[in-house]
């Protein structure tokens, strides 16, 4: 019998805190229902279905709470098209458990076909293996262009025991690789016992295990966090190692570099480290210069550094960013922030376009508290390959800002290209409310514009600028003890819940969101230019203008309307003097965006930012309003 996986999208609407229609910055409502908690992990900005008029927004992969059972978290992947619609709306849990039942980890489109990898985390899942609740266990979902489940793949021991039931088996990351297989990266240990870095390969086709690996590291803790494929189909990998003893079992952190064959057998592990107590971690990894077979390639990693500060007299955590090549070897290494404490959470980069073509830009996200309670930011670091260089452009903090409510900690989660110049970053926000109640961790998409064309408006965010400075570590090689792990892949099933419902950040207004950006690439990471965005859209039942009766004593024209639209106002309406508000809608009556009428009889409306479709133009006066009907080209 085929097992679907059914699945629950919630809306995501983008908000302009200006007006006048110029902002720069602009936000996709949080998803917030009273009683729920929704902490997203991973999203991704996708392009329409053959079958669907718009194009798909975003993806969202996020764990849902239900107050009724605090701890129970569920499986929720939310899709909208680019007026911030939902597509369709399910959410997936375990029924009638009550503890928690799945931690997100990340989605991946894939690159070879209209497929989706989703990476996630059960615990105590109600479906039994040889007849034992297992504590935890990973789990890769395939879906396909629909959405639909294509395989599930829960990752456990074969057999299991009481034994290994309660072992901690987790992965952070998965990646396709060019053999159309995926690789995870993560951790694994026994109760008490030392944490080994994990690497597993799966075959795309069915979810079955093709290698699986535990390398363990010197004496202590060691996970895996970020991994990426070289050009020569050797793996690498960062995290951190913990330099400590037995029994704690816990100490301060090393910089992990690991690289292992296609096998998955051991070639090069590397600790990076300063002096003891003084932690060094890599959060993200990511090919960024290939050079073929026999010539290694070049990486990014980013992370955290923290060291004793002589400026202030403590220990100082600040953002790290790494140039080293697949050998090992450290060309750069930089850190910047304040005085609090600083972290990149995830990268995303590209190539400029210079003269010399030998400049990246590595765009970040994370969060600090260097400038007041923990709050995100979104950073470019310019990287001059040449001249092994990195400069800090922009380190611009996001604001605390959300209605009437406050945010005792916010961060920054992940990092996307949303177009030319443009960046969606997934933040997570704790709400501090009064009284104090349950599940106030909201979810929101930041969408930041550094296009020079367009005016900065800094409602949503303030931009700083922390110094940057070198660093130099140490490191030390040591050949990994190996061992085989005794894995085997599991089916997972999943249930519908209820709705959820959507609500505005940081804005007074909706506003459609350009055309979205395209993944449809190789190499994580890289914006191939302009052309990496959705194509121009056709209509599949375009409407007539019969079909579009107007209303009112005032006139709507060109209809159907380009990339502007022009309103003659009713002189009834402007001698009354009182304000005229111009909405402009969905055809289900969303507001994308308002504006007040200047005074004059001829108000232009500008449309080069929408996609084609029916609207709704609706002019409100004291109580009184009119609607007006148009087709956009």
């Amino acid at each position: 019998m085929k097992q679907t996986m059914l699945l629950f999208f919630i809306a995501l609407l983008c908000a302009s805190p200006s007006k006048s229609q110029t902002a720069a910055d602009n936000l996709y409502v949080n998803s917030l229902s009273a009683g729920f908690d929704y902490q997203a992990t991973t999203f991704v900005i996708d392009s329409a279905r053959p079958t669907y008029q718009f194009p798909r927004g975003l993806l969202l992969w996020a764990a849902n709470s239900n107050t009724n059972s605090p701890s129970r978290q569920s499986l929720s992947l939310d899709q909208i098209d680019s007026l911030g619609n939902p597509v369709t709306e399910h959410v997936n849990y375990h029924a009638n458990v009550g503890l928690r039942s799945l931690q997100p980890k990340t989605i991946i489109r894939s690159v070879f076909g209209k497929y989706y990898y989703l990476l996630a985390y059960v615990v105590n899942s109600p479906n039994p293996i040889n007849g034992l609740t297992v504590a935890s266990s990973p789990i890769v979902f395939k879906l396909d262009d629909d959405l639909n489940l294509v395989w599930s793949a829960k990752i456990h021991f074969s057999p299991v025991s009481d034994a290994n039931s309660g072992s901690l088996i987790e992965y952070n990351e998965l990646m396709e690789l060019d053999d159309k297989h995926l690789a995870l990266v993560g951790r694994y240990a026994e109760p008490n016992k030392q944490h080994a870095l994990q690497i597993t390969k799966l075959d795309g086709s069915s979810g079955s295990i093709i290698w699986s690996n535990w390398y363990y590291l010197w004496d202590c803790n060691s996970n895996g966090l970020s991994i990426e494929e070289a050009t020569n189909n050797e793996l690498v990998v960062t995290g951190y190692l913990e330099k400590c003893g037995d029994p704690q079992f816990a100490g301060y952190r090393q910089l992990l570099f690991g690289r292992v064959d296609k096998d998955g057998n051991p070639i090069q592990f590397r600790r990076f480290f300063l002096n003891p107590g003084e932690d060094v971690s890599g959060d993200k990894i990511s090919r960024f210069l290939s050079f073929g077979p026999t010539v290694r390639d070049r990486y990014f990693i980013t992370g955290f550094v923290r060291f004793r500060d002589p400026a202030i007299g403590a220990y100082n955590q600040q953002n790290l960013v790494i140039d080293i090549s697949q050998l090992g070897v450290i060309n750069r290494v930089e850190h910047f922030g304040g005085a609090g404490v600083e972290e990149v959470s995830d990268h995303i980069f590209t190539q400029t376009n210079d003269p010399f073509n030998t400049i990246f830009e590595l765009n970040l996200t994370g969060s600090t508290t260097s400038h007041g309670p923990l709050r995100p930011y979104i950073a470019t670091v310019r990287y001059d390959v040449a001249a092994q260089d990195f400069s800090l452009n922009r380190y611009d903090v996001i604001k605390n800002v959300y209605g009437n409510f406050t945010y005792g900690a916010r961060w920054g989660q992940e990092i996307k290209y949303a177009g030319p110049q443009r960046f969606a970053v997934l933040l997570n926000s704790r709400l501090t409310t009064t009284p104090p109640t349950y599940n106030h961790v909201v979810s929101h998409v930041f969408v930041r514009s550094y296009l020079p064309t367009q005016p900065q408006d800094t409602t949503c965010y303030s931009p700083q600028m922390p110094p940057m400075d070198k660093m130099e570590f140490s490191f030390e090689d040591k050949d990994p003890h190996v061992e085989k792990s005794p894995y085997k892949t599991y089916p997972e099933l999943w249930y519908s819940a209820n709705r959820i419902s959507k609500k505005l950040d940081c804005g007074p207004v909706w506003r459609i969101f350009p055309r979205l950006a395209v993944r449809n690439i190789l190499r994580r990471g890289l914006y191939r230019g302009p052309g990496d965005i959705v194509p121009p859209l056709r209509m599949a039942n375009p409407v007539s203008i019969a079909q579009l009766p107007q209303s009112g004593s005032g006139m709507l024209y060109p209809n159907p309307a380009d990339n502007e639209v022009s309103l003659l106002l009713d002189q009834a309406m402007l001698k009354r003097g009182t304000p005229i508000t111009i909405g402009l809608y969905s055809p289900d009556m969303k507001l994308i965006r308002s504006s007040y009428a200047n005074g004059k009889p001829l108000q232009r409306i500008a449309l080069n930012d929408m996609l084609p479709g029916i609207y709704l133009l609706q002019v409100r006066q004291e109580g009184c309003q009119r609607t007006y009907r148009f087709v956009k080209k």
